[in-house]
């Protein structure tokens, strides 16, 4: 064309029209205008990045450089430009994979943009993937969006992270699970449902089940999505792991009860931190629940209150101390801490607790305590049996000595009271409690 303008022949630019011609350079005319008009107009061009490029700055007036390789079709559909928009209509294909394709920073197509291109049924559905992937912007909503792209959408992750769009995908044809889960453990999806609640209601139930029967979620993508569950669950599922179990455990989203409990299985440390954290239900139900006083004993050692850890104490089997070291220091210093009084609690299961605890000072408080239901015997075994100084209070010329507090001025006490030592005084020059023996 560039060539025949050239000769200076005067060629109206009607009779291009019938000609059919397509113009691969329509730079070359630009010192043209009334040949380019009617190229333009009329669609005698290719559909090249280069004329299309020439179209947006000469013919249609626009100034910004970046947009054409940036939002190419945006900008095309928001010029309202007739002629252009029915020539890329007709060659849509065209269109896609000379010029949209082959942009390579052309990432920022409008969500109109895009949905024209995605509703489109006359290209390669392979092109359509092609340019969501390159696109930076995601689609919001899978209304309108044909049923053949859905599970594309969700693999290649260019559908807004949303829970309902989760929720509409699983009602779809297309559904896929593993896409779905793959979709899930995506760690930007992750940071993005983790801000928002899974709605409550029948829709959202399917997808709640999916969620917390998953065991092909990552740890941290279950670990996100089941603190944002609407409700809490009535069992725990059978076929996760325990790592996910540990999860439902340690948000404690699982309503407790006795058949709960056996599922964990009572020896399970699952087991003890699923009671303390529904304390109160498991005393209303506990005699159902078919525990032992070994599992009692590590809930002891778990977060729960004083005053519980009290009530444990009293239901169990305080004969079994005597011969228990660990458990008895345990509940020694439950005793010495709250000052409870255990009313099944025998002399031998009481020597027990105030030689096994640790440190002097609860063994000395333990002594106060329970020093009443020891004859003079018992309590000069004892005596041998606690670290020094103790064992030196017997008859002699020995003066132990123990630091000045509360606790220790009633333990002298007594032992003069009860005559285990004749005396006891303050130091001169410390606060320091020396004791007087008898001499025999």
């Amino acid at each position: 064309m560039a060539d025949i303008l050239a000769q200076g022949v005067d060629v109206p630019a009607e009779r291009l029209q019938p000609l059919d011609i397509e113009v691969t350079d329509l730079a070359a005319v630009e010192a043209h205008p009334g040949i380019r008009r009617i190229l333009f107009e009329d669609g005698l061009f290719k559909l090249s990045i280069d004329n299309l490029n020439f179209i947006f700055r000469v013919v249609l007036g626009i100034g910004d450089p970046n947009r054409p390789s940036e939002q190419n079709y945006t900008l095309a559909l928001e010029s309202g430009s007739a002629p252009l928009l029915a020539k890329i209509d007709i060659r849509f294909g065209e269109y896609l994979r000379n010029v949209l394709l082959r942009l390579p920073g052309n990432c920022r197509e409008s969500i109109s943009a895009i949905q024209h291109v995605i509703g489109r049924d006359d290209v390669e559905f392979d092109d359509i993937v092609e340019f969501l992937e390159k696109q930076s912007t995601s689609i919001p909503s899978l209304d309108q969006v044909p049923d053949n792209l859905h599970a594309k959408l969700f693999q290649i992750e260019k559908i807004e992270a949303t829970w309902e769009n989760c929720i509409a995908f699983l009602g779809s044809d297309k559904y896929d699970e593993e896409i779905l889960t793959q979709f899930l453990n995506s760690a930007a999806t992750s940071r993005a449902l983790a801000a928002h609640k899974i709605p409550d209601g029948e829709r959202a139930a399917l997808l709640c089940k999916f969620i917390y029967e998953n065991d092909a979620l990552s740890a941290e993508a279950y670990d996100a999505y089941v603190k944002k569950l609407p409700g809490r669950l009535e069992a725990f599922p059978k076929q996760i792991s325990s790592e996910k179990t540990k999860i439902l455990v340690d948000q404690n989203i699982v309503n407790f009860s006795a058949s709960n409990l056996s599922h964990l299985g009572t020896p399970h440390p699952f087991g003890v931190a699923f009671v303390a954290k529904n304390i109160a239900e498991f005393f209303e139900i506990e005699g159902g629940c078919a525990l032992d006083d070994d599992f009692r004993q590590n809930l002891l050692e778990a977060d729960i209150s004083d005053e519980n850890r009290v009530t444990i104490i009293r239901k169990m089997d305080s004969s079994l101390l005597a011969n228990m070291s660990s458990r008895a220091a345990i509940v020694g210093g439950i005793i010495a801490r709250t000052g409870a009084k255990i009313d099944n609690l025998g002399i031998d299961a009481a020597r027990a607790i105030i030689v096994s605890s640790r440190p002097l000072a609860t063994q000395i408080s333990l002594f106060n305590m329970l020093h009443g239901i020891f004859d003079d015997q018992k309590v000069r075994g004892i005596l041998h049996s606690l670290p020094d100084p103790l064992p030196d209070i017997r008859p002699g010329f020995a003066s132990p000595k123990i630091e000045g507090s509360d606790v220790n001025l009633e333990f002298v006490t007594w032992l003069q009271d009860r005559r285990f030592i004749s005396s006891w005084r303050r130091g001169v020059f410390d606060d320091d409690i020396r004791m007087n023996m008898f001499r025999k």
